[in-house]
């Protein structure tokens, strides 16, 4: 069996605070990486909302021009008084 060489003590430190290092900056690389999964997932979520939402108002748009349609063609154009429910002819 060949000698053994004992580190000091200094070194013997070096070593384990390397360790220590490479550890916590794995753990930090997991973390961050679990991180952005959960953030990329949250995102595609929100997303999808955002499409939603969209079609949503673009029913809603439709919904409406084809009341002012009808509204139009029951009592001509003008405007409407939502809060007291009166509606004005335009002149």
């Amino acid at each position: 069996m060949q000698d053994q060489i004992k580190f000091t003590e200094e070194e013997l430190a070096s070593i384990k605070t390397i360790r220590d290092k490479n550890t916590t900056l794995v753990l930090d690389l997991g973390q961050n990486e679990l991180e952005t999964f959960t953030l990329t997932n949250r995102l595609k979520e929100l997303e999808s909302e955002k499409h939603a939402l969209q079609s949503n108002y673009i029913q809603l748009r439709a919904d409406e021009q084809q009341l002012v349609q009808e509204l139009n063609k029951k009592y001509g154009s003008g405007t409407v008084d939502i809060e007291s429910g009166v509606f004005i002819p335009n002149k």
